[in-house]
């Protein structure tokens, strides 16, 4: 997704449903997802939660592959992907590893915590397990001396 900067999202249905950071789309206008082949769509919002730093966006397309949600309650020491455009659009689509190595509720939000590089490039996309399902969304990155 482009906004000022770039992020990322993930397709939850078929019809063009995707799941986003709100920080990605909450200062742009005109807004507009490009895909991994180059076509380019204009997002509708549909809901956000800036609490939760969670929006659901739209565009206008059918027969889009999908992510399945995994639910599992304990992922502690599972394999994951992220997906991330760091600095430039020129560096799209990469894919960094690692595994969860953490897993906390709070407030009843459940946070996974991975040793996978994260930067502000991989704002709003999946946390895919090995077998291509989504364990959750990248919405922050703690930092600082030693992290």
């Amino acid at each position: 997704m482009d906004t000022l900067d770039h992020g990322n999202g993930s397709i939850i249905s078929s019809d063009g449903y995707i799941v986003t950071n709100y920080h990605v789309i909450s200062q742009g206008k005109n807004m507009r997802v490009k895909s991994h082949n180059d076509r380019s769509f204009p997002i509708s919002i549909v809901r956000y939660d800036p609490e939760c730093d969670l929006a659901l966006v739209k565009i206008d397309t059918t027969n889009l592959k999908t992510f399945n949600l995994n639910l599992n309650k304990d992922l502690v020491g599972e394999n994951i992907y992220v997906a991330g455009t760091p600095k430039d659009t020129l560096l799209s689509n990469g894919i960094s590893g690692g595994i969860i190595s953490g897993q906390r509720t709070y407030h009843n939000v459940r946070y996974l915590q991975t040793d996978a590089a994260i930067n502000s490039g991989n704002s709003g996309g999946g946390m895919v397990l090995q077998d291509g399902t989504m364990a959750g969304i990248i919405n922050s990155k703690f930092s600082g001396y030693g992290i």
